[in-house]
Order: structure tokens, then C-alpha cells, then sequence
């Protein structure tokens, strides 16, 4: 499944863009799908950035919508409870159904999208089914407002 933040974006409400425009969120690189990353604790020795939580796509200039349920875990200069109440907020406005794509697989698909304006998730599938996935990450511009 594929949510476009681009259009995740343009719903975030007026008042919580203005609030949001400028702050950055801590995303941990943890990879552990099952559960969103930990931010308490030693994150020393786990990859872990401060991004915008909105930023602009280098090749489109397109607003996007930059938090996910499962890496990003706090919005900078806010206290505990405010980053919580706003990133619950947004990761509503970036499941939204009407936001996502589902690929309905077949032997040989090839996929590819842009995690600068889209997030990604899986459904359950067989254990006993085989998958098998590459990742191919091409190197770009920091990400900006």
C-alpha cells in the first residue's frame, strides 16, 4: 500500500500547518516494522535524523507531508504530550484510505516509488509464501521546507 503525503499535505489543517511550518521530527532508522521505533533511551549506536516535518520535493517543488507512524517519534520543541497529539493527527491525515494505493501483486511486478512524498506499508501475507524484494536507495539533496 502506498499513501500519497503529497495530497496528506494539503489536508493538514490551516492552523496545524502554522503551528508545524519549521519543526523537525526525529526518525529512527530501527527497522523493525512491527512497532513504531523507541526514541527513549541510548539511540546513539541506531541511524537517526531530524527532518522537516514538511518539506519540498527537489524535483516537483510539491509540499509534503514527511512523518510515518512507524520511524518518526517526536516533533522537536514541543513537550511530550503536544509531539504526540500532533504526530497522531498527522499519521490519521497519511492513512487515510482515499490517500492509498493498493498494488494488487503478480509474478515479475516491478515497483518502485519516492520516499519523499509517499509512505509505505505492507498487508499480512502466508508465512509459507515467497517474497522476494530488493531495495535500490539513490542518493539525492538534503531535505528541505
Amino acid at each position: 500500500m502506498f499513501s500519497n503525503m503529497y495530497r496528506a499535505y494539503e489536508a493538514v489543517p490551516a492552523a496545524l500547518k502554522d503551528e508545524l511550518t519549521g519543526k523537525k521530527a526525529l526518525h529512527i532508522h530501527e527497522y523493525n516494522r512491527a512497532r513504531q521505533a523507541a526514541s527513549s533511551g541510548d539511540i546513539s549506536g541506531t541511524p537517526h535524523y531530524f527532518h522537516p516535518v514538511f518539506i519540498t520535493h527537489p524535483d516537483t517543488g510539491r509540499k509534503t507531508l514527511f512523518v510515518d507512524r512507524l520511524m518518526t517519534t517526536c516533533i522537536e520543541g514541543v513537550t511530550a504530550e503536544e509531539s504526540a497529539a500532533m504526530l497522531d493527527e498527522l499519521y490519521e491525515i497519511g492513512e487515510r484510505r482515499d490517500f492509498i494505493f493498493e498494488h494488487i501483486w503478480k509474478l515479475g511486478d516491478f515497483v518502485m516509488w519516492d520516499n519523499r512524498c509517499t509512505i509505505h506499508a505492507r498487508t499480512d501475507f502466508p508465512k509459507e509464501e515467497r517474497r522476494l524484494l530488493r531495495r535500490c536507495t539513490v542518493e539525492g539533496e538534503p531535505l528541505h521546507e
